[in-house]
């Protein structure tokens, strides 16, 4: 008995074979603000849930890492880094005229990511090929900018490279400890990333606080010493190293203090004062005056007089989550076509956020027996202010240009 199989229209006498095509003339993979800014949005929300579930006890701790461990790890890895890449991946764009890292090149970046998010629920307990993925992210960052920031015009601004550098090692070190390779490297790795943070948002805000201000306020006044310039860079860097190795020793107590005065005089400089009218300004102003607070404290930390945790959040939540949501909100209405204005909603989330910092900040200095009731109370607001944002911006990240344009 034969079977013979049915004639379709156009069939020729021979199976072809399907052929799955990717495609990425979706929006979302135009243009690395896009995806990058959406999970990094959703990723602050998410991991900071989970956090305050940590310290209520409502969910169980991940076994791959000890909790704070986790929580620090992700925030920097996951959180900051996503936004980093993201607003690095449309500058260099701006930067070059060169069109920017985008569709299977951006996706394939993004899937890195995505995998050190989710590798830690896939293998539970420690593993190396986890570890391998998770690392991978900056190498793969650095090399997709390269052919825009190894141009001979962007010397400058391979200085990113170094702080790729910090979270990579930092970054390593947190993976080389929870594999058992080493011991007591983990405070130094997450120093290292949070340093790296750190010397991102000092570049970034040096380049763009002055130039957005000057965009949206003609007549004001801002005032930029190339001496000032040329010096804060190397100072952080300096400095990020050496607090990195040297966590709190009392020594680091005058240079913190020269690092508050020096980023103050530079903020001064750039007269805050005026962007008062401009809420989608002076967000960006108010996060990096939280960066001298942060140096400030630290110092009151190395002298045993507060909690080295509050240096850390004064840095972490008031600065660099508080200049992230603006930089966000900023640039992602100018880069789909859309007025550069904030919204009073968008306002209301960087109040919210703003107040989260103030409340991790004073609580453990003046009420230190609310400790934990003030990391839930500004977790709750940190999630809120980033859950207004996705909601917000989901639509303005996700659908074309208003203006036709690409990217």
């Amino acid at each position: 008995m034969a079977f013979a199989l049915p004639r379709t229209k156009g069939y020729k006498g021979r199976m072809k074979p399907v052929q799955q095509q990717w495609n990425f003339d979706s929006p979302i993979w135009a243009l690395g603000f896009r995806p990058f800014f959406l999970l990094g949005s959703m990723s602050g929300l998410v991991l900071m849930s989970i956090w305050i579930s940590f310290q209520t006890l409502f969910i169980p701790a991940i076994p791959y890492f000890q909790p704070a461990s986790w929580h620090a790890h992700e925030m920097i890895f996951g959180f900051c880094s996503a936004i980093i890449a993201g607003f690095l991946l449309t500058a260099s764009q701006n930067w070059t005229g060169v069109p920017g890292v985008r569709h299977a090149r951006l996706f394939t970046l993004v899937m890195i990511w995505l995998g050190g998010r989710l590798g830690a629920q896939v293998w539970p307990h420690p593993n190396v090929v986890y570890a391998l993925v998770d690392l991978a992210f900056f190498p793969a960052l650095g090399w997709m900018l390269w052919p825009y920031l190894g141009r001979p015009e962007q010397k400058n601004n391979r200085v990113f490279y170094l702080a790729f550098l910090l979270l990579f090692v930092g970054n390593l070190l947190i993976h080389l400890e929870a594999l058992k390779f080493t011991t007591e490297t983990e405070p130094t790795g997450i120093r290292l990333g949070i340093n790296g943070v750190l010397l991102v948002v000092v570049l970034i805000g040096g380049r763009v606080l002055p130039f957005f201000a000057g965009r949206a306020l003609p007549t004001a006044h801002i005032k930029t010493t190339l001496w000032v310039e040329k010096t804060i860079v190397p100072l952080t860097c300096g400095f990020a190293v050496l607090e990195s190795l040297f966590t709190n020793h009392v020594w680091l107590a005058p240079l913190a203090l020269l690092m508050a005065a020096a980023h103050g005089w530079r903020w001064w400089q750039w007269g805050p004062w005026q962007t008062r009218t401009q809420p989608i300004l002076w967000v960006l102003y108010v996060a990096y005056f939280f960066l001298i607070l942060g140096f400030f404290l630290q110092a009151l930390s190395c002298w045993e007089l507060i909690m080295p945790s509050v240096a850390t959040h004064a840095f972490t939540v008031g600065g660099f989550s508080l200049i992230m949501l603006g930089m966000m909100s900023r640039v992602s209405l100018g880069h789909t076509g859309r007025p550069i204005q904030s919204t009073p909603i968008i306002v209301a989330a960087y109040v919210i956020l703003l107040c989260a910092a103030v409340i991790r900040i004073l609580i453990p200095i003046v009420a230190v027996q609310f400790y934990r009731e003030a990391i839930t109370i500004s977790g709750l607001m940190f999630v809120t202010a980033f859950g207004i944002f996705l909601v917000k911006y989901l639509p303005i990240l996700w659908l074309p240009r208003v203006d036709g344009r690409p990217g």
